[in-house]
């Protein structure tokens, strides 16, 4: 998953992000070394484990020795503080108390560093746990709900926090209140409204992808910053997609500046509302931005609506900075910056959080290969059936079959709907000028099925040539688990349907039993492969009343079926969930080809079994690499963070 924010993982000691990464690197050895447990500060502080940088400084787990508690102490360097300034963001933070905020006990300095004592929260940040697949749609907009309650009540105290983002929102794991799951910390760069600024003037405080436009200039950031940081934040974990903080500065500028994309045009999927509410919060003048009870209003009322399905949005690819596609600079005046637009795409779903229900369309979506790997594969399936069908039918021809798959394989690539009728036509015609009339009418009944269920999808026409393909090796029964990887449910339908049809016709081209056994009555290939007429009469219609076409619906729902077994959550469980799946689509093909009239069974139940065992594999691929993730995720050590 691409890194979404400017942030430092310090995963050798908590898995943990640290902000600011020059400000990480501007701190004094002082405050970055490894200090013994016993070391103490301000005559009561033991400082133990280092938890990560923040905004200002380093930050440490610590115990109180008068109070005997445990405390997080944030080290700030002495050379990086004012003391007028230190004293103020200090009485500021000291003032909130608010179970959505972290409390601050104490600031005091002493000759070595200045130092933030405060509540030690043991948990994870937003962020982490965003990345580690724990958060469902549902819990993202409660955090965003608790979190308008902590900064209402902070600005109703004058006090502006100016850097809000994922590392400094606090998941704790045992949260006081259901209705507080997250706590905001780092006050420390907060302001007075109505007083003096606590930075010199033109002096930016913040993180700069998490910026609101007016704060990024350097202009008075007062509460319509801290709405539109927290919209972003929340726009960010919903779609995995930050608008503003691809890309060099001079870009980010520009975004800052103008309207960014709107929420559902990532995700359709999410309540309008709150696609409204994000939206407006996100408006670049902050007097358009509405009031955090708007936006808390607008979270609130399309809660009812969310799915409460957890797991990993992972950004879209990305184009090279600075250049835009055809479309977007075909679509001027729309107030979209052409870059953000082009960082903004389809997002996908890596479903590795808790066991719970698991939108299919989802995972097939994060199981969908990327749209460039998807036509790669679609150019491969067309150049090998050309290659097959100039082998097949031309005989010895007078070009090599490589050369016809080369130029089948350009064709689709260039223009995947009339390279595909373009190839296929013209392998019909050299058939039917050969003297294969017959063998020209299958090809275009073939060609014919997936047009007719992939109408608007006509870079997965030839992927129903994989069926067959597989059958080839004895491994047909593999198809449904490859047509359960495409990206939506009626794709997934259509390929599954597709590739048993394709299996059938070709059945009878290639002479062999690929998956069933001919039907019985089907003449010699030399009987009718000459005549259209013998071949509709003597081929197709047998082969629609020999029941064998009613294992295509069984094909279709298998692979709609799948992605609503491998939910990722136990590779253990789903292993037997696909196990049952796999017998249960062997079994119910069998059954629906008897109850249609079929008068035999599977031609080779080895063949069968083995294509199921192919399809288990390939079914289990995505939930053994979401293991192996997890895996690697759990093995990063959790601690208290401040």
């Amino acid at each position: 998953m691409p890194v979404r924010r400017d942030e430092v993982r310090n995963v050798e000691q908590l898995g943990v992000r640290a902000s600011q990464l020059p400000t990480a690197r501007r701190q004094s050895n002082a405050t970055t070394r490894a200090r013994p447990f016993d070391t103490l500060v301000l005559g009561r502080y033991r400082l133990g484990e280092r938890l990560g940088a923040g905004s200002f400084g380093t930050v440490w787990q610590a115990r109180d020795d008068h109070l005997e508690r445990e405390v997080a102490v944030k080290v700030v360097p002495r050379e990086r503080i004012m003391e007028a300034r230190f004293e103020r963001e200090a009485r500021a933070a000291a003032r909130l108390s608010h179970p959505a905020i972290v409390t601050l006990y104490e600031a005091a300095a002493d000759d070595e560093a200045a130092y933030l004592v405060s509540e030690l929260v043991r948990g994870a940040t937003l962020g982490a746990l965003l990345d580690a697949g724990r958060f469902s749609d549902r819990d993202i907009v409660a955090i965003g709900i608790a979190l308008c309650d902590a900064l209402a009540y902070a600005h109703s105290q004058g006090i502006v926090h100016r850097d809000v983002k994922p590392s400094n929102i606090l998941v704790p794991d045992q949260p006081a209140s259901a209705s507080y799951p997250a706590k905001v910390t780092d006050f420390g760069v907060a302001r007075v409204l109505g007083g003096d600024s606590l930075t010199a003037t033109g002096d930016v405080v913040g993180t700069a992808a998490y910026m609101a436009p007016e704060q990024a200039a350097g202009r008075p950031a007062g509460a319509a910053a801290d709405l539109y940081t927290l919209a972003l934040v929340c726009y960010e974990a919903l779609t995995g997609v930050n608008p503003i903080a691809p890309g060099p500065s001079g870009h980010r500028a520009a975004r800052l500046g103008a309207h960014l994309p709107p929420l559902r045009r990532q995700r359709r999927d999410l309540p309008r509302a709150l696609g409204q509410g994000i939206d407006l919060a996100l408006r670049p003048r902050p007097r358009e931005r509405g009031t955090i009870e708007d936006f808390k209003r607008a979270m609130s009322s399309g809660f009812s609506e969310l799915r409460d399905v957890p797991g990993v949005v992972e950004g879209p690819w990305r184009p090279r900075p600075g250049r835009a596609t055809r479309r977007e600079e075909a679509r001027p005046g729309d107030g979209v910056q052409p870059g953000a637009r082009a960082a903004l795409g389809a997002h996908r779903r890596d479903v590795v959080g808790p066991p719970g229900a698991v939108d299919p369309d989802a995972v097939a979506e994060s199981r969908a290969p990327p749209r460039w790997q998807e036509r790669a594969i679609a150019c491969a399936c067309m150049a090998l059936l050309a290659a097959w069908l100039a082998r097949r039918i031309l005989g010895p021809p007078s070009v090599a079959p490589a050369v016809v798959a080369l130029l089948a394989a350009g064709f689709v690539l260039v223009l995947p709907r009339l390279g595909f009728v373009a190839v296929i036509s013209a392998l019909a015609t050299a058939a039917a000028l050969r003297g294969h009339a017959g063998e020209a009418v299958i090809i275009l009944v073939g060609a014919v099925v997936p047009m007719s269920v992939l109408l608007r999808k006509g870079v997965a026409w030839p992927l129903a040539a994989g069926a067959p393909a597989l059958g080839a090796v004895g491994l047909a029964g593999a198809w449904p688990a490859f047509a359960a990887c495409a990206r939506s449910a009626w794709q997934r339908a259509a390929l599954g349907l597709a590739g048993w049809v394709w299996l059938l016709l070709a059945t009878p081209l290639s002479g062999a039993a690929l998956y069933l056994p001919a039907p019985a009555g089907l003449p010699q290939h030399s009987v009718w492969s000459s005549s259209a007429h013998e071949t509709v009469h003597h081929v197709l219609v047998p082969l629609a009343r020999s029941g064998a076409l009613a294992g295509a619906p069984v094909w279709a729902l298998a692979a709609v079926a799948l992605p609503y077994l491998v939910k990722r959550r136990s590779f253990a469980l789903d292993a037997v969930r696909v196990a049952g799946w796999t017998a249960v689509v062997v079994s119910a093909t069998e059954l629906a080809m008897h109850a249609a009239g079929a008068g035999s069974a599977l031609s080779a139940p080895r063949t069968a079994v083995i294509g199921a065992v192919a399809a288990a594999v390939v079914a289990l691929c995505p939930s053994a690499a979401a293991a192996w993730r997890q895996r690697s995720r759990s093995n990063e050590p959790q601690a208290g963070i401040p």
